[in-house]
């Protein structure tokens, strides 16, 4: 989906000696301006993977997406979809320059969702100011947060 619909995406990769050289060590998968949310087919795709997993997963599924869609911005913003870092390259600046390379490219301010409250003060420390924070299922919670440009 984000391949097709989405972008840019970033990877970053060691650039150590040794057997890891070259490895990819984060990436950051984002929805430009004006291209959030992909088209309703896309969805299509997954329905599959639903069925397989039954109806509780289903319902909860659905439930939690509405609470994310309920809190997504309105007005033009880049979309933060996705963020990893491997766990052994984590705390060494490579999310944070990854986040860089994000913001340089935006051409609006950069909204994420997240449903980590460790990752709360992460964000916050890059720049990040809380719209919201939503209940999800099972006592879940969604924060909404936004990087002005």
């Amino acid at each position: 989906m984000i391949q097709r619909y989405g972008g840019p995406i970033y990877g970053a990769f060691d650039e150590g000696e040794g057997e890891a050289d070259g490895a990819l060590t984060g990436v950051a998968a984002t929805f430009a301006a004006g291209l959030y949310p992909p088209p309703a087919r896309t969805v299509l795709r997954f329905v599959p993977g639903f069925l397989l997993a039954g109806p509780a997963p289903i319902v909860r599924g659905l439930r939690f997406s509405a609470v994310q869609e309920k809190g997504h911005p309105h007005d033009e913003h880049a979309y933060l979809w996705f963020l990893a870092v491997d766990p052994s390259h984590q705390r060494g600046g490579v999310g944070r320059a990854l986040l860089a390379r994000v913001y340089g490219d935006a051409t609006a301010p950069v909204y994420l969702d997240t449903a980590n409250p460790a990752n709360v003060p992460y964000y916050a420390s890059n720049g990040y100011e809380e719209l919201g924070r939503a209940d999800g299922p099972r006592g879940a919670s969604m924060w909404f947060m936004r990087r002005p440009r």
